[in-house]
C-alpha cells in the first residue's frame, strides 16, 4: 500500500469536511522539544476546536523501526494527539515500534473484485493527550495557505501533463 492510499482513507476517516487535513507540514509549525528543532508531520488534523493531531505514516517494516531510531519524539507542544497509521500487513510490529503515546491507526483494503477495493482505517490503539494547546487564526490561516499552494501547484502539474 502506498503513502497516498493511506492518506485518502485518513482523510475520509478524519471528513475533510469537518477538519482542515494537511499533508507534509514542514515550514516551521512543529518544534520538537527534545531536538531543539522544527520536523515535518506526514499528516495534520486540525479540529473547529483548533487541536491539532499529527499522524504519522509508515508504509513499511523498515520505516516504522528507521522512526523509532531517529532522534525525534514528536514531542510538539502543539500537537493534541499523535497516531501512527500502517498498513494491515505491518501493523503487528507497529505495536512494538511506535511511541507509547501514540495511537495506531490500521489501513485495510475491502471489498472485491480489485476494482472495487476501499481503503478503511480502523483505530487499533488510541493515543495519550500530548498537549492542550489551540493554534492560532495565523496559524491556521498558514496551514491552509499552505494546502492551497499544494493545490495549484499539483493543478499545475497535471495540467503540464495533458
Amino acid at each position: 500500500m502506498k503513502t497516498i492510499d493511506i492518506e485518502i482513507a485518513l482523510v475520509k476517516k478524519f471528513d475533510c469536511r469537518r477538519n482542515l487535513i494537511v499533508p507534509n507540514v514542514s515550514w516551521g509549525f512543529l518544534y520538537d522539544e527534545s531536538l531543539g528543532r522544527h520536523y515535518e508531520a506526514d499528516l495534520l488534523v486540525v479540529s473547529k476546536a483548533g487541536y491539532v493531531i499529527e499522524i504519522e505514516i509508515k508504509t513499511s517494516k523498515a520505516d516504522l523501526i528507521r522512526d523509532k531510531l531517529k532522534k525525534m519524539r514528536h514531542d510538539s507542544n502543539k500537537i493534541k494527539y499523535l497516531y501512527f497509521a500502517v498498513p494491515e500487513n505491518i501493523v503487528d510490529v507497529c505495536f512494538e515500534h511506535a511511541p507509547e503515546k501514540a495511537g495506531i491507526i490500521v489501513v485495510r483494503e475491502t471489498g472485491m473484485p480489485k476494482k472495487f477495493r476501499q481503503k478503511k482505517c480502523s483505530v487499533l490503539r488510541k493515543p495519550k493527550m500530548i498537549g492542550r494547546y489551540k493554534i492560532l487564526e495565523s496559524e491556521r490561516y498558514q496551514l491552509m495557505r499552505l494546502l492551497c499552494m499544494r493545490i495549484w501547484n499539483l493543478k499545475k502539474k497535471l495540467a503540464n501533463e495533458n
